[in-house]
């Protein structure tokens, strides 16, 4: 039973990898950014609670921590009826996502506290313009050290007030809607299931569109797509990942998605109840594998006795 729950989450995560790119193009970029991640996170989360679960028997099966914890190892390894390999395998796994999900916060929270010493003091909040040969916009976000950065050369390549405009909107709204955490969030579950990576991708073009559209309202999506492109084929030089970029994601595609029309609602709906379906199984196959691991621990007590 624990090895059929354990499944669930898995087959959850490929549901989200196969449809994640799909959906964040024909659902409202909001909707999609934010179901997406939040789905990613909980897929995440019960991969590792049912990988570790499985990983556990490999240690309670250990006779000296089933004479701490008080219960038989024999019995233990009757009842689950897990290979001894398996469990091993399961706790490396287990051990392996914790590890790389924890350092990469911890890459992130170095990256996060180099970029604010490197940032020029100012309000919170303010269009801060610093020296750079290339053409370079992004948001960087975190309390009081919140800013829009924007480089010389990219004042040059837009001498238009309108373009700039367009710009410094559009990073704004990376700041306003705190992007960056729901990109973090994915990246993390990511390293929990690396079955959720191509989750990644499209969450990151979801802020991206999103934060167009919120752009376009207030100069018009001509305006930022003009905007877009001529930063776009200028280049830029590569940012650290605590940041939001101008021209993140495949800028034609967000070219596009402006111009058209709104995708239609019954896209938003289907999204909500795949992503709904999905955590739900993935949660609940975790719950139920805590339940059984509990009471088998429990029978092995009073049996071992």
């Amino acid at each position: 039973m624990i090895i059929g729950l354990a499944v669930l989450p898995l087959v959850a995560a490929v549901v989200l990898a196969l449809c994640s790119r799909t959906l964040a193009r024909r659902v409202a970029p909001s909707l999609a950014a934010r179901a997406l991640s939040g789905a990613a996170a909980a897929v995440g989360v019960a991969t590792a609670g049912v990988v570790g679960i499985i990983g556990f028997f490999a240690v309670a099966e250990v006779p000296k921590v089933a004479a701490m914890g008080h219960w038989s190892a024999r019995v233990v390894a009757r009842l689950s009826g897990l290979p001894p390999a398996v469990c091993r395998f399961a706790l490396v796994l287990a051990v392996a996502g914790v590890v790389a999900a924890s350092a990469h916060v911890v890459r992130l929270a170095a990256q996060h506290r180099r970029v604010a010493r490197e940032l020029p003091r100012s309000p919170a909040g303010d269009v801060v313009v610093v020296p750079g040969a290339q053409p370079a916009a992004f948001a960087f976000s975190g309390g009081r050290h919140a800013r829009v950065i924007i480089t010389t050369a990219l004042l040059e390549l837009l001498p238009d007030p309108a373009l700039r405009e367009a710009v410094i909107e559009h990073e704004r709204s990376h700041l306003r809607h705190h992007h960056l955490l729901l990109r973090c969030v994915t990246e993390v579950a990511a390293r929990l299931n690396p079955l959720l990576r191509p989750v990644v991708a499209a969450v990151n073009d979801a802020t991206e569109r999103w934060a167009d559209e919120d752009a376009a309202r207030q100069v018009g999506p001509e305006t930022v797509a003009r905007a877009l492109l001529t930063v776009a084929l200028a280049g830029s030089a590569p940012l650290p990942g605590v940041v939001s970029s101008l021209t993140g994601g495949p800028v034609p595609q967000r070219v596009q998605c402006l111009l058209e029309p709104p995708p239609r609602r019954r896209w938003a709906v289907g999204l909500l109840v795949l992503l709904v379906m999905t955590s739900v199984a993935a949660v609940g196959a975790m719950t139920l594998d805590v339940d059984v691991a509990e009471d088998i621990l429990i029978a092995a007590s009073h049996l071992g006795r």
